[in-house]
């Protein structure tokens, strides 16, 4: 059995003393929270605020990263907009509806009792979508760690993440540590692009990013993740030595919901 480093432990409980323990308060006590709900006042705000509140980057940030790569990618640039950038992000999410992908979205036809999805209608041409689509990730990109960390592409979407939870989130003391999966098949390499992928058998999908992550146990809102980046990368992170592999995941995803301590 690894031992327990003391200090460590005692760290860990100066940053957690802040918090309220609302789990010793009578029933009768208990606050009411609402799914999403929001360290300022949301009471005059629209979905679209809301939305913009919890995206993981600022927006003029993540305007400047993905027209940054655009300019690389092509020579020259078109600057993409922020209401393209928020029109792209609305296509995608309502892509899932007609079960459609691709230049199938901007058909007028329909499909049986499907309407037509006519995406053209919205003010936005396939290409135009194609070309915001192949730089958007780099919305979440850090491009000054592309030396040092593998995972430069979408490590500044996690941080920003984790950042924005903390920030905004009213978190109850039920927290609930869990792990997920973002499904990735690699086609011509064995992890197709990304530095490290997992396999894990229970999972519905089982191969492809792993995330060990913190769920508000009373209203569901993620607020921690953790990408799972190779046996040998995560030997080295924080807690590995002291308290071993399960414990130090575990100390990790409890603090990083208190504070940025990475």
């Amino acid at each position: 059995m690894v031992p327990r480093s003391e200090a460590v432990l005692d760290d860990f409980y100066k940053k957690a003393a802040g918090h309220r323990d609302d789990a010793d308060l009578p029933d009768s006590q208990m606050p009411v929270l609402q799914p999403g709900v929001l360290s300022s006042s949301i009471s005059d705000a629209t979905p679209l605020d809301v939305w913009e509140a919890l995206f993981p980057v600022g927006m003029a940030k993540a305007l400047a990263l993905i027209n940054d790569e655009l300019c690389k990618q092509s020579g020259r640039i078109n600057p993409i907009l922020e209401h393209e950038l928020l029109k792209f992000t609305g296509l995608v999410l309502a892509g899932g509806y007609f079960g459609q992908s691709g230049e199938g979205l901007w058909t007028r036809s329909s499909f049986g009792v499907v309407p037509a999805p006519n995406f053209g209608q919205f003010g936005m041409s396939y290409r135009r979508f194609s070309s915001i689509r192949k730089v958007y990730s780099f919305c979440f990109s850090e491009p000054e760690a592309r030396m040092t960390d593998d995972w430069w592409r979408f490590i500044g979407g996690i941080r920003g993440f984790n950042a924005n939870r903390r920030r905004t989130i009213i978190r109850s003391a039920v927290l609930t540590i869990d792990e997920s999966m973002s499904s990735w098949n690699p086609q011509t390499s064995k992890y197709g692009g990304l530095p490290n992928i997992s396999f894990v058998k229970r999972k519905p999908k089982p191969l492809g990013t792993e995330f060990k992550d913190v769920c508000d146990g009373c209203h569901g809102v993620m607020l921690f993740l953790e990408i799972q980046e190779g046996k040998d990368r995560m030997r080295e992170k924080t807690f590995r030595l002291e308290l071993g592999g399960l414990a130090a995941t575990a100390m990790r995803c409890s603090m990083g919901v208190i504070s940025d301590f990475l």
